[in-house]
């Protein structure tokens, strides 16, 4: 009779582990078409995935299509446009050749006109300087020793220098000391006007020997005389009438030179010093 109570214990348990068992097998059969479910919607996606990357494939490749026919049409365009500049660029290059060329004709001819202009001012300078005075071409110094002739109001004398040009033009009186006897110089007179621009002037003197006198190859405008030939005039007196004279040519814008003239009756020991610049 003790024995009742296990057996009913065990019965109970038997019957709560069948139950138990059951309800784990619904939960796992629930379990397993949960799963089967979500293996079919995952199948469904991934169809549905497949086709649309089929559709964005497609899809792309025909933007591609269209992006290469676009991309070779624009090409095609560029090269157009490259053959057009570059034709452009052609006729461009010609025509500034054939610009520059005519300037460059231009700028020679005048240049050419230019160089004739100054050949043409070259002479003409040349010409000027040839025919017209400028600045002084040299210096020059006379020395002379003087001898009394012996006549009239000697030992007083009157005594003048002058330059002329080799075809007898008044230069330049040096020297004239004959302040009121001086019409007495006839020869000096004729020639000069009695114009003792620049001179040394001075009374009537009675100091015979050695004169000097210098020129600085100007004429009586202050300008430097032209290059050529000239004479150096003295001439002197002690009485009322024709003195005696002596001339000494010489030249002016060449070398330096020193001229020594053959003595005379009245003139000894003649120097004539030129020094150009």
């Amino acid at each position: 009779m003790k024995l009742q109570p296990l057996v009913m214990v065990g019965i109970v348990v038997g019957a709560l582990s069948g139950c138990l068992a059951d309800t784990a097998s619904e939960k796992i059969d629930a379990s397993s078409a949960e799963k089967e479910e979500s293996s079919a919607e995952v199948a469904d996606l991934s169809s549905s995935e497949n086709d649309g990357d089929s559709q964005g494939s497609q899809s792309v490749n025909s933007s591609s299509a269209k992006e290469s026919s676009q991309g070779e049409d624009s090409s095609m365009d560029e090269v157009v446009s490259s053959n057009t500049e570059e034709s452009s660029s052609e006729a461009v290059m010609e025509s500034s050749v054939v610009e520059t060329s005519s300037v460059a004709i231009e700028s020679s001819a005048e240049v050419m006109s230019s160089s004739e202009e100054v050949v043409v001012s070259s002479e003409a300078v040349m010409s000027s300087t040839a025919s017209e005075p400028g600045a002084p071409l040299g210096s020059l110094t006379f020395t002379v020793n003087v001898i009394d002739q012996n006549k009239g109001f000697s030992p007083r004398h009157i005594i003048a220098a002058w330059i002329e040009t080799e075809n007898g033009d008044f230069v330049k009186t040096l020297a004239a000391l004959a302040s009121k006897r001086k019409q007495y110089l006839y020869t000096w007179n004729s020639a000069t006007g009695a114009d003792v621009t620049d001179a040394i002037t001075g009374a009537t003197t009675t100091t015979w020997g050695e004169m000097s006198v210098d020129w600085d190859c100007t004429g009586v405008d202050g300008a430097g005389v032209a290059e050529g030939n000239y004479v150096l005039r003295v001439e002197y007196t002690t009485e009322h009438a024709q003195g005696p004279m002596v001339d000494v040519p010489f030249a002016v814008g060449g070398s330096s030179e020193t001229l020594s003239p053959s003595d005379e009756q009245y003139y000894t020991n003649m120097e004539l010093v030129y020094t150009a610049n």
